[in-house]
């Protein structure tokens, strides 16, 4: 979706929720305060102060507009918005469960209407449970290498975000199963899409989110474990996601001798990506610790980030080649705490590290597990990509963690903890 009507979407949605809940948030005001606000959105602000010692100022504002969200959803969410029943929340969350599935439906119907015309010419005519067939042995990457070549799509395709994504759709899902509360044909469905979600989380292949997957989704299932027959819940889906990962790695083995016609498409593909993504970012960080160096208490702004980095990338250019390609692409740091350290020094990464503790602390003492691994997905992931400073990820973030935030404080007034 375009950044446009992305802006529209939330800018709509602000005016008509402070116009229709005006007296609510005003009421919302009194009751908690200020504070929520400022625990949320504290470290944005502190972050747009950085603008006024940054040289561009410009760029700095386009790379503050992107991530305006933060700034704009916790209002919105915390303060006025009126108070959700579980009914409702689960409605949110299948909602947001079919638009991820409805995604992986588009991404696969692109990917398998447009691979055959460059890749694979002799299996257009087939239908696409054939030409799965054929080639489900091919990585993702070369699937969708392929596919970009005759036809850009306008799907945003980045394997850090969809594989979270998907990953915290699994979450949600296994949070309204442990409910207990769905009818038995919404139970199947949940279940399909469950094992979807999984699937392509390992498929897309970002080796942060398997990681995770690993880990957390059968910690997530423990903790939601009511009764007793949820352990086999617990049990299946770990073996199931065992499965899906032996079987994956099973089918990368054998593509070169199942699909020999595309052996020099492969290799050139391979040697395009000849550093392998741990090493790129390794190569990246070099860049990054150098402009941490010597600027770490107050950074160098938000305006001038990309231009040092920039002008880094330039330097190291003759010891590696990956440094001229991270110049013409203009990569960012790919590591939202070092750019927080870029941009405010360490004053800004402390701030945003209270709110991330303070909200953790906050959904453990109150057990809401979801929203605890739901953080824990967002802080990992900001190890190896800037999700806070595009806007795919600063929306669903500032979505989720507002309306769980508001669901707590909402709770804990209730109870008066």
């Amino acid at each position: 979706m375009p950044y446009s009507i992305i802006s529209i979407i939330i800018v709509a949605f602000t005016f008509f929720s402070i116009w229709l809940f005006w007296d609510e948030g005003l009421d919302n005001f009194r009751l908690h305060g200020i504070a929520p606000f400022l625990y949320n959105s504290g470290f944005f602000i502190l972050l747009c102060l950085t603008l006024f010692y940054s040289e561009d100022y410009g760029q700095g504002l386009k790379t503050l507009q992107a991530s305006i969200s933060i700034l704009i959803l916790p209002i919105v969410l915390i303060y006025f918005q009126p108070k959700y029943l579980e009914r409702e929340r689960n409605l949110i969350y299948i909602v947001f469960v079919g638009a991820n599935f409805l995604y992986v439906l588009l991404l696969i119907n692109y990917m398998f209407d447009n691979v055959t015309e460059f890749c694979y010419p002799e299996l257009s005519e087939l239908s696409i449970f054939q030409k799965y067939y054929y080639a489900k042995d091919v990585s993702f990457d070369f699937l969708l290498w392929c596919s970009e070549n005759v036809n850009k799509t306008y799907l945003f395709v980045h394997k850090a975000y969809i594989s979270l994504s998907f990953l915290f759709a699994s979450i949600l899902i296994i949070h309204m199963l442990s409910k207990g509360k769905n009818p038995n044909y919404g139970k199947i469905l949940l279940i399909i899409a469950l094992i979807t979600f999984l699937f392509f989380v390992v498929y897309v292949y970002s080796i942060m989110n398997i990681f995770l997957m690993a880990v957390l989704l059968p910690l997530f299932v423990f903790f939601n474990l009511k009764k007793r027959k949820f352990l086999k819940m617990f049990i299946s889906s770990y073996i199931m996601l065992c499965c899906i990962f032996i079987w994956n790695i099973g089918l990368k083995g054998t593509t070169g001798s199942k699909i020999k016609a595309f052996q020099a498409q492969i290799e050139l593909l391979k040697k395009e990506k000849q550093n392998d993504g741990i090493l790129e970012r390794g190569l990246l960080n070099e860049c990054n610790a150098a402009l941490v160096k010597n600027n770490w208490v107050f950074g160098i702004g938000i305006g001038d980030v990309q231009t040092k980095l920039g002008e880094c990338y330039v330097e190291k250019k003759e010891e590696n080649d990956y440094f001229q390609k991270a110049f013409f692409n203009k990569m960012n740091s790919h590591n939202y705490y070092y750019l927080l350290l870029q941009s405010g020094g360490l004053f800004l990464l402390i701030s945003f590290l209270i709110f991330a503790f303070y909200n953790i602390k906050l959904s453990i003492k109150h057990k809401h597990y979801t929203y605890l691994f739901f953080l824990i997905l967002i802080m990992s992931n900001l190890f190896t990509e800037n999700m806070l400073s595009r806007m795919y990820g600063v929306v669903f973030f500032s979505l989720f963690n507002n309306l769980f935030f508001a669901e707590i404080i909402e709770k804990r007034n209730i109870n008066g903890g």
